[in-house]
């Protein structure tokens, strides 16, 4: 959902209903995800409950094609992943090429699709804030994720 910047956030992945964020971005453009909140030190991946699991992408070698993915961690299956080219993939969701234009999602819609760069820019992937212009998250023509 694309916030008001008069919240302090830009951009926030919420549950419809409690409307609770999973992750939210600044309009700074750090990335905060409210429920790994952690003070001293540093939890790793598999000392989280499940569920939280759920909600972190998965780093993938880039090897084999992707460097990132949500990754359901009982069935395995990817709800989401990212290529090495910067193409955002849904397994699970299957359109038509050219069945759906940018033009036709709502402004609200939009600013969630990935931008895609040239290549002779460093990256060839960004999340980037409509109106603040930030990067929320990029990819590098390597295949590296950064968060600014």
């Amino acid at each position: 959902e694309v916030m008001n910047p008069e919240t302090g956030y830009v951009l926030a992945f919420r549950d419809p209903e409690s409307k609770r964020s999973c992750i939210l971005v600044t309009v700074t453009g750090q990335v905060e995800i409210p429920l790994l909140q952690y003070q001293n030190g540093s939890i790793e991946r598999p000392a989280l409950q499940e569920e939280i699991q759920r909600l972190i992408p998965m780093t993938l070698d880039p090897s084999t094609g992707y460097i990132m993915a949500w990754i359901d961690p009982v069935t395995r299956r990817m709800a989401l992943r990212v290529s090495v080219s910067g193409e955002v993939d849904i397994p699970l969701l299957k359109i038509a090429d050219g069945a759906i234009e940018p033009g036709m999602l709502s402004p609200n819609l939009q600013a969630l699709v990935p931008v895609y760069l040239t290549p002779d820019s460093g990256y060839v992937m960004a999340w980037v804030d409509p109106v603040t212009r930030r990067c929320a998250m990029r990819v590098t023509v390597t295949g590296q994720v950064e968060i600014p």
